[in-house]
């Protein structure tokens, strides 16, 4: 099934940027549209985490369409986030704003973009986001997860739980699917576990339009809430071992 893959425009219209194969749309919001995520009780590890390594990315501006998305760093210099957040207007760009929570601001320079899987990595002022702890191994159905995202209001966050591992997505990568009310906006932001560390890139949300895709499941149901949205997450092994790559060969 062919869905469209969309940006919402500041006065709320949605853009067409791409036609994907998949049963999954972008979580990237635009300036104006707020974003309303589900209250939540976030750890101290978890709220540390997103003060000193989670950055809102503004792209757009000077007559372009203005967007926002969202990032986590991966050491001193270099921030990861989805490929698709870094457009406006339809086309690539080569700079964004990083905003951190406490409202701080730096521009940041598109390093690359993958060509294997939805992640780009930026260069921002050293020292501006601090590294994030990454959990590599011990991921599993279940697991209460915590993401980071962005509105045009300020930060927001949505708490869930891991309800499917090993899927891939191949206009996307490998990664894993939780229940979360992640929305437009999360894109490339954090998945957190209790400790803070990160799990995953939120990337991609199942179109809520459509019935359940062959594979995909409810999975472990923690806790008597169930969120409806069904959220992919770019595994954090494998965004972590192509960021290495791209650094590489920058050099």
């Amino acid at each position: 099934m062919t869905l469209t893959f969309l940006v919402a425009a500041r006065d709320g219209e949605q853009i067409r940027m791409n036609r994907l194969k998949t049963m999954f749309a972008a979580l990237v919001a635009a300036v104006g549209v707020v974003v309303a995520a589900s209250p939540t009780a976030a750890t101290p590890s978890v709220q540390t985490t997103i003060s000193a390594s989670y950055a809102a990315i503004h792209v757009g501006g000077d007559g372009l369409p203005r967007t926002i998305g969202s990032a986590v760093a991966y050491d001193e210099v270099h921030v990861l986030t989805n490929a698709h957040v870094l457009r406006a207007g339809g086309h690539p760009v080569n700079q964004a704003v990083l905003v951190r929570q406490d409202g701080a601001r730096a521009t940041s320079r598109v390093l690359a973009r993958s060509e294997r899987m939805d992640l780009a990595v930026l260069v921002a002022p050293r020292g501006f986001l601090q590294p994030a702890q990454r959990m590599t191994a011990g991921i599993s159905e279940g697991l209460p997860v915590w993401a980071a995202g962005s509105s045009a209001a300020g930060p927001v966050s949505a708490q869930g739980w891991v309800s499917r591992l090993n899927m891939h997505l191949p206009a996307f990568g490998p990664g894993a699917v939780a229940r979360m009310d992640a929305a437009q906006g999360f894109s490339g932001g954090p998945v957190l576990d209790a400790q803070g560390r990160v799990v995953g890139i939120t990337t991609a949300l199942r179109d809520a339009g459509h019935a359940g895709p062959a594979g995909l499941s409810e999975g472990a149901r923690p806790e008597a809430h169930r969120p409806r949205r069904e959220v992919f997450l770019l595994s954090i092994a494998a965004v972590e071992a192509e960021a290495r790559a791209i650094i590489s060969a920058a050099r």
